[in-house]
């Protein structure tokens, strides 16, 4: 369960700091890693975990996705804003 949680926070990372040095491709990798957090965490961490632990792991996880979403969209209206988006791939 944490450890889908961890791939979050990393995804969540990568895609800043994709937006940081505008590379395209760091953007792609850290919404690849929080989608792979999200299929580990319904297909593996779910059939080990009580239902309380499941509950948490919920939570969490969609606090970390949902952070992810507003950070994507924020920088990305700065970027069309200050003139465009650098496709570095």
């Amino acid at each position: 369960m944490f450890i889908s949680i961890i791939y979050a926070v990393t995804a969540f990372v990568w895609i800043v700091l994709g937006f940081v040095k505008r590379f395209t491709l760091i953007r792609k990798f850290g919404l690849g890693l929080s989608i792979f957090s999200v299929v580990k965490l319904f297909l593996l961490d779910l059939s080990d975990l009580t239902e309380g632990n499941r509950i948490v792991s919920y939570f969490a996880l969609g606090i970390s996705l949902i952070a992810i979403s507003f950070v994507y969209q924020y920088f990305s209206k700065r970027l069309e804003i200050k003139g465009g988006i650098v496709d570095n791939e």
